[in-house]
């Protein structure tokens, strides 16, 4: 994966979690639950469901992504990358 479409991929991701992000915390706080998320399920509900696809604006970049295993090194570096926070909450 070249430089230019990893930077493309993150912009991607991001997007997606700025997209539906708040309707998951959301969605947590009416079941009574704390709207507090871990990296590894952000990166989940963002890449599950061809989310990243639909709502990333970016298809050939995401495509790309979707080339690496899941959850193997070269994934797990960009999503570290794009959701550097442990957690993601309000």
């Amino acid at each position: 994966m070249t430089k230019e479409i990893k930077k493309r991929v993150i912009r991607a991701l991001n997007r997606t979690w700025d997209i539906i992000g708040g309707d998951v915390l959301r969605l947590l706080e009416e079941n009574d639950e704390n709207p507090v998320l871990p990296r590894s399920h952000v990166a989940e509900i963002v890449t599950d469901a061809d989310h990243d696809l639909m709502h990333g604006g970016d298809e050939e970049a995401i495509k790309e992504f979707h080339k690496l295993k899941y959850n193997g090194k070269a994934w797990n570096a960009i999503i570290k990358e794009a959701f550097p926070y442990k957690r993601y909450e309000w």
